[in-house]
């Protein structure tokens, strides 16, 4: 619960509880919603700042998320990650200032670099994003799949699409594609969440245990085919909920 208006607001057990606990309200705990932002990621992320946090998953060789420490467009390309629900493709929301950051929000060697949000404490996430043509991000809308000559990463949107992270630098025919790391791809999960199966342009491929890299090789539309590795979530829940 943070003093800005979203478009895809949670409502969860702990904004309940904080409703709950000014005894202003009486609640009704059936309507909290899955809260996909920090699911298992230690208390670290609650009790330390997220330079602290970014900094201690980076020595040991874990995922950054919820966080980010990357520009979303460089000169290798464009890069996205999803965000935390999976529920949509996302840009890290990393921004360059024109002057300093104040010293308790400098969390990167250049003082004017810092997230895009104050009232995140300036701290790099991913976020949701439009295109230009007026698409947005969400994987679960039909409407956001882009033409076959302009997808270059093998996307699906609709109902039962979730974000999934590159695992590499795809290629398509004998040309490398531009930097992506992430697309919107239709799975399915089995009975108990212990395995969940994404389809790229019709080919299953089954994620067996959290974490689980692959090989994609799959059909485009005139242009050869597409290759590439892709990355299954450290948490199936995030994606079966």
């Amino acid at each position: 619960m943070t003093g800005i208006i979203d478009s895809n607001p949670t409502l969860s057990n702990i904004t309940l509880a904080l409703l709950e606990d000014s005894g202003w309200y009486k609640v009704n705990y059936v309507y909290g919603e899955y809260l996909a932002w920090g699911y298992k990621k230690g208390c670290s992320l609650a009790t330390k700042s997220c330079y602290q946090y970014m900094n201690e998953r980076s020595k040991s060789g874990e995922s950054l998320t919820p966080f980010c420490n990357q520009f979303s467009s460089s000169n290798q390309g464009l890069r996205y990650g999803c965000t935390a629900d999976r529920e949509y493709k996302a840009e890290c929301n990393l921004a360059k200032y024109t002057t300093s950051l104040p010293q308790e929000y400098q969390y990167f060697s250049d003082p004017t670099v810092g997230g895009g949000n104050q009232v995140g404490d300036f701290c790099p996430y991913q976020n949701s994003f439009s295109y230009t043509s007026g698409r947005d991000t969400q994987c679960s809308n039909p409407s956001n799949q882009p033409p076959d000559n302009q997808d270059i990463a093998a996307e699906t949107y609709g109902p039962g699409s979730k974000c999934f992270n590159h695992a590499n630098q795809w290629t398509l025919g004998t040309n490398i594609g531009p930097l992506m790391d992430s697309g919107c791809y239709k799975c399915s999960c089995n009975g108990d969440w212990s395995s969940l199966t994404v389809y790229v342009k019709g080919t299953a491929y089954t994620c067996n245990k959290p974490g689980q890299t692959f090989n994609i090789s799959a059909p485009s539309n005139g242009f050869g085919q597409y290759n590439g590795m892709m990355a299954c979530p450290s948490s199936f829940e995030t994606v079966c909920q």
